[in-house]
């Protein structure tokens, strides 16, 4: 991280890769005119930028950059004849809090339907009800993710919404054999 005065003295960050320098994100991303920049990397090698901002009276300013998409895996389901619970989990965020997540569903594996989430999210499991959905009829879904680095999908999956018989009481409560 360095004040780079080509564009107006505002930080800008570089990592050299293949013996040539390359931006990191938005060059000159400060709102003023930088007094020092420091950079420092988390214990996952996210790099976050310290910088005083002439833009904002000298105050001390910290951004990160994320460095790379979430991680999301499927979880379980659970239907009824026309309704179903979908599940997945965010095991990592890459760096960056998710901003939308959800799943896509339908008939075959182009879906159609989404169902969307957005918020400011961490890693860890959601869910979301869906209504409407035929009997016996197979769905085709799949989750996703979505941080400021770009969206991930998971592998599709599938469920057939069922009626099955429920427990009435307890079972075995007969005193004896039952013939």
């Amino acid at each position: 991280a360095y004040k780079d005065e080509d564009i107006s003295g505002k930080v800008a960050v570089k990592k050299y890769v293949n013996d040539v320098w390359t931006v990191v994100g938005t060059e000159g991303f400060s709102d003023g005119i930088v007094g020092y920049s420091h950079l420092v990397l988390n214990s996952n090698d996210v790099p976050y930028v310290v910088y005083s901002d002439g833009g904002h009276d000298e105050k001390v300013t910290v951004k990160y950059f994320p460095t790379s998409e979430p991680v999301i895996e499927n979880g379980d389901v659970t239907s009824t004849k026309t309704t179903a619970t979908l599940s997945a989990t965010v095991t990592d965020t890459g760096g960056a809090n998710i901003t939308s997540r959800g799943f896509q569903y339908g008939l075959t594996d182009s879906y159609g339907t989404t169902v969307t989430q957005t918020g400011d999210y961490g890693a860890g499991e959601f869910s979301s009800n869906i209504t409407g959905l035929t009997k016996d009829t197979m769905y085709h879904y799949r989750a996703f993710a979505t941080n400021s680095i770009s969206t991930t999908y998971t592998e599709d999956a599938t469920f057939t919404p069922r009626i099955d018989w429920t427990l009435v009481g307890t079972a075995g409560f007969s005193d004896g054999g039952a013939s």
